[in-house]
This record gives C-alpha cells, sequence and structure tokens, in this order.
C-alpha cells in the first residue's frame, strides 16, 4: 500500500470516530485532519467507505441507538 492511501485510510478511520462521538461539523472534521477542503474530504471519504460523512454519521447514530438500547423496538416502548 503507497504512503499515501495509508495515511489517507487513517485519516478517514479518525474521520469515522468524529462523526459517530462529536458534535464537529463535516467542514471541521475536513479542517481538523488537514484535508483541502470539505468537498475533497467528502469525496475520499466516500471513496473508501460507499457513503458521504454525513450519511455515515446518520448510520453511526442510528447504530448506537440500537446498541444502547434505544432502537426503533425501546424507543416505540417509550
Amino acid at each position: 500500500m503507497p504512503p499515501h492511501d495509508y495515511l489517507l485510510r487513517m485519516r478517514v478511520k479518525t474521520a469515522k470516530q468524529l462523526l459517530a462521538s462529536s458534535a464537529l461539523t463535516v467542514t471541521e472534521i475536513a479542517g481538523l485532519l488537514g484535508f483541502s477542503s470539505s468537498q475533497h474530504f467528502a469525496a475520499s471519504f466516500k471513496l473508501y467507505e460507499g457513503k458521504t460523512p454525513t450519511q455515515y454519521r446518520c448510520f453511526a447514530k442510528e447504530q448506537n441507538g440500537l446498541h444502547n438500547g434505544k432502537g426503533r423496538a425501546a424507543r416505540s416502548r417509550e
């Protein structure tokens, strides 16, 4: 694996953690991880993850809710 590819994968991995656990905007995460623009970040993220950062954030929050017993079934009982 070329060094650039490895670094990009590591940046995307860090982005996934931030998207799932922080309230930072996609633009803030892009800047924090050194992407030249939020568009470049989104394109790179989608290349490796198959979804945009915003789609991933929604997916991660939904999964987190399911793992914490707050899934659809649990919510319907509240």
